[in-house]
């Protein structure tokens, strides 16, 4: 599996309120991208303590892991955040979100996962999770409200899935709305043995 992301500030801006991590906890990998509510220096610290929860994880389960958040971020403008729980072994994943972050697993199906309405931060239910089986150079992408919600991955953008990173930085650059900070994370799943 391979994982990279990109994040840019909205113009004009220092700081970015989109943020990404990614967490290996052995058997699964967690990954994770918040959307600090507006833009600026609030949103990046809002940004910064949900994921300083999920460093710490021990939750495996992204809904759970979506609730701690919500509990320790109170103090904050809160954010938009998705979770993935990725089990390389079993070849699934489980995607919970809560606000305007998209998921979309691409592959021989295109899935698209839909976010629960609100803030996390603010007081939220315990979020559904979505669980997808996904096979070997299936491509999961995340991305904020900064990015166009049609985005989409044609031919040429496919042959850089080998490249997360490199990828995340381009659907940045075609698909960034430059009304709001922006951020694409790119999974590239490839299974472990059992």
């Amino acid at each position: 599996m391979i994982v990279g992301g990109a994040t840019r500030a909205l113009r004009g801006e220092t700081w970015c309120g989109d943020a990404w991590a990614c967490r290996d906890l052995g058997a699964d990998v967690l990954v994770g991208l918040v959307d600090g509510l507006g833009h600026g220096r609030d949103a990046a610290l809002a940004a910064e303590a949900a994921l300083a929860v999920l460093a710490q994880a021990v939750e495996r389960a992204p809904e759970r892991l979506l609730m701690r958040i919500d509990g320790t971020i109170r103090t904050t403008r809160g954010v938009a955040a998705a979770v993935a729980g990725i089990d390389p072994v079993g070849r699934q994943l489980a995607v919970a979100s809560v606000g305007n972050v998209r998921v979309a697993l691409f592959g021989e199906r295109r899935v698209h996962v839909d976010a629960m309405p609100g803030i996390v931060g603010a007081g939220i239910r315990l979020p559904r999770p979505i669980v997808l089986d996904w096979a070997d150079r299936d491509l999961l992408v995340l991305w904020t409200d900064g990015v166009d919600a049609r985005l989409d991955l044609d031919r040429a953008m496919l042959r850089l899935k080998h490249e997360p990173e490199a990828l995340a930085r381009r659907l940045l650059d075609d698909f960034a709305t430059g009304t709001d900070d922006a951020g694409v994370v790119c999974v590239l799943l490839e299974g472990a043995p059992p």
